[in-house]
């Protein structure tokens, strides 16, 4: 994702992960139509920001932020 590399996935656990980054590259389609959405995905030739996507991987999953959430647990 934050290299530029789409993801796409029928998994219904990543639209609670992903669902705020899906114009940005992380497409959630349904496993049913799957041909016909990557189809339209590869022909919209959609720019996907990387930079973006970077920013949100580092301010969301940093060591920091899992050492804090691993220290509220216990």
């Amino acid at each position: 994702m934050a290299m530029g590399i789409p993801v796409i996935t029928w998994n219904d656990s990543a639209k609670e992960l992903f669902n705020y980054l899906r114009t940005n590259g992380v497409f959630i389609i349904e496993k049913t139509k799957y041909f016909d959405q990557i189809k339209k995905i590869i022909n919209s030739k959609k720019l996907i920001k990387g930079s973006i996507l970077r920013e949100a991987i580092q301010k969301d999953h940093s060591l920091t932020r899992l050492i804090k959430k691993i220290k509220k647990f216990f």
